[in-house]
């Protein structure tokens, strides 16, 4: 397979895996997902239909409080793990799929 480069979104695409990787913490308020990570300095925002965490898609809204482009649609996915602290988090923004 041939991976393509997005015209739109690129930058965002690449924030937004790296800092998946740097995810220190994690919140749920309601439909509110929020991921910190940065030393506290950076803040993922997610907003999800009445769902549990796990294996559910969540759609990125904001990113350190800025909106998220409407033409980029970034996910994410939560695996657990058989043990504690062996689960999974997972992305994609739909360039180089």
């Amino acid at each position: 397979m041939t991976q393509m480069a997005c015209s739109t979104g690129m930058e965002m695409e690449q924030a937004y895996l790296s800092t998946l990787g740097t995810a220190q913490q994690y919140a749920i308020s309601g439909l509110k997902l929020t991921i910190t990570y940065n030393q506290g300095a950076g803040v993922l925002t997610y907003t999800a239909v009445d769902v549990p965490l796990e294996y559910s898609l969540w759609t990125l809204s904001t990113m350190n409080g800025q909106p998220v482009s409407a033409e980029t649609n970034i996910t994410a996915v939560f695996t657990p793990g058989e043990a504690p602290d062996t689960g999974v988090i997972s992305g994609s923004s739909g360039c180089n799929t």
